[in-house]
């Protein structure tokens, strides 16, 4: 009798663990064809319209943590730029000098259209993963290297 009680014990054990195993697999594929996937070169954050600069033609700021930062301008605005990349809006809200209002615009409306344009030259592409897009392509003759803005030089933020 209770060879008989074994034999059902295990037959109970084995269904049970294929039950489990072929469960598992079911969840696995199922996660797997559910979760979006970015294709692999991620052609949306591909910038083509990123000017290109000598590095000797731009004038150093300030070294952070044994990186250089540079001065870079556009359209008469002033901007740290440096290899590290900074969340776009973090950088643009450096505008807003006497503060934000309770719904995240500048206090000032000068400050609040130099904000609006850090934010159309900073904001990285619909889907693309970066947190800012590069505000320059700097080459030193042989490499290129992407620059991203890391502040707007302004009354709080100077290279001295």
């Amino acid at each position: 009798m209770n060879i008989i009680l074994l034999s059902i014990w295990l037959k109970i054990l084995v269904i049970t663990g294929l039950c489990v195993y072929y469960n598992r697999i079911i969840l696995n594929n199922y996660i797997s064809s559910v979760t979006p996937k970015q294709p692999p070169s991620n052609a949306q954050c591909n910038y083509d319209d990123i000017p290109v600069e000598n590095i000797s033609n731009l004038q150093k700021c300030k070294s952070i943590d044994n990186i250089q930062t540079y001065i870079y301008s556009v359209d008469g605005i002033k901007y740290e730029i440096s290899t590290s990349q900074y969340f776009y809006n973090k950088v643009c809200t450096g505008f807003c000098i006497q503060g934000l209002t309770p719904l995240n615009t500048c206090k000032t409306e000068i400050n609040q259209k130099l904000f609006e344009k850090c934010e159309k030259l900073l904001k990285p592409k619909q889907g693309c993963s970066s947190s800012a897009k590069p505000i320059i392509n700097v080459t030193d003759g042989t490499n290129f290297q992407y620059y991203y803005a890391i502040a707007p030089i302004n009354s709080l933020v100077s290279c001295s």
